[in-house]
């Protein structure tokens, strides 16, 4: 029984893992001679006990026969489709090997021929072992699991159900024997239609003196049974309509940002937005990139979780630019590169003409006029 149990507790891992096990690990890992030798060798305590070893042997030599018999009936001139179809043929095969053995170990009652079938079945038992487990809870925890997969508050939820528990557990011989009981019951009612406390105190200890307390207490029980139930009702009406609320802003939101999109025809000026930029633009801003641990992280929060202060910096740095402004002061970055290429530029010329005054010659008269040609060029390039 262990050994079953080891094999099905770790055979949703196999399934979901698939991917990266290979036909061909499973091949290197058990060749002929080696499988032989193993077979000679190892002593197993029950002649019908199947290895791990030996299943993985006998799945890589079916897949092996499979892919030779594909190989001989394909056709050279379609290669990529031969590939494909032998790998389908190897997993079929794995899955229906798999599933064979798990039948005869009693685990499942059919044969699978491939992955999603026996994911499937599983999927199913798992279901319906759920389904079963719930029908046995009592009806107010089954009430409160079904409310809050609708998206009812928790702590609401189990306030009212709290409540409508202990009223249900008073009956007419216990109410009839406590008096303080009696007391809050009128009291919780009277509380519940707006009364102030002295005034209720003075209702409770009038009923009292007319020997009419029990029957205030039956009538207020019944009314705080409803009032609960009420509860209930307007909480899970609530919750329905925050829902729809939150769906038609959610909607809203991305009807905008689409439009907001479509209508963008650059971001930085210059640098145009085609229809495949504002698409992918879009799914970057409202597909995740990624999941980890159940939520989805965009491709921003993935650059900030990778070097949360240098983000930090980076952002505040360009909203002190004004690069978030209504109108990106884009022209400050551009304004700086053009005068860095501009004194470069310059400083170029100057250095160019100071090397052909040089060598044209020593004349102080033509290098009093070469001197005013360079003065005139930094002139124009200073402005």
């Amino acid at each position: 029984m262990t050994e079953k149990n080891e094999l099905f507790e770790g055979l949703g891992s196999f399934l979901l893992n698939q991917d990266s096990v290979s036909v061909d690990s499973l091949e290197g890992a058990n060749t002929p001679p080696a499988a032989e030798e193993e077979t000679t060798t190892t002593e197993t305590p029950n002649a019908n006990a199947v290895t791990l070893d030996e299943l993985e042997a006998d799945l890589a030599g079916q897949a092996e026969e499979t892919s030779t018999e594909e190989t001989t009936v394909e056709s050279t001139d379609d290669t990529e489709d031969s590939e494909k179809v032998t790998t389908e043929s190897k997993d079929s095969t794995i899955y229906k090997t798999l599933s064979e053995f798990l039948k005869e170990e009693g685990i499942v009652d059919e044969v699978f021929e491939d992955k999603d079938s026996l994911f499937n079945y599983f999927k199913s038992v798992a279901e319906n072992e759920i389904k079963e487990w719930r029908s046995n809870l009592p009806q107010e925890i089954t009430t409160i699991i079904e409310n809050y997969e609708q998206g009812v508050p928790f702590d609401e939820l189990l306030n009212i159900t709290s409540n409508q528990i202990r009223l249900d557990s008073i009956d007419e011989e216990v109410l009839s024997d406590n008096l303080e009981l009696q007391k809050n019951l009128v009291r919780n009612y009277y509380l519940s239609k707006g009364f102030n406390e002295s005034k209720i105190e003075k209702m409770i200890s009038k009923s009292l003196e007319l020997d009419e307390l029990e029957e205030e207490a039956t009538e207020a029980l019944s009314e705080l049974k409803e009032l609960e139930a009420e509860r209930l009702e307007e909480l899970k009406e609530r919750t329905k309509q925050e829902q729809e609320e939150q769906r038609l802003a959610y909607e809203q939101t991305i009807n905008n940002l689409n439009n907001t999109i479509k209508e963008t025809k650059e971001i930085i000026p210059g640098i145009k937005l085609d229809d495949k930029a504002k698409k992918d633009l879009f799914n970057m801003i409202t597909k995740p990139a990624t999941q980890k641990d159940g939520v989805n992280y965009s491709q921003v929060m993935l650059l900030r979780e990778k070097d949360p202060i240098g983000f930090e910096v980076k952002l505040n740095y360009y909203a002190k630019l004004g690069l978030f402004d209504e109108n990106p002061k884009f022209d400050l970055i551009t304004k700086k590169s053009e005068t860095k290429a501009l004194n470069k530029l310059e400083k170029q010329l100057e250095e160019d003409l100071k090397s052909r005054i040089n060598k044209s010659n020593a004349n102080s008269r033509n290098s009093d006029e070469n001197s005013d040609v360079l003065d005139a060029l930094k002139t124009v390039f200073k402005k």
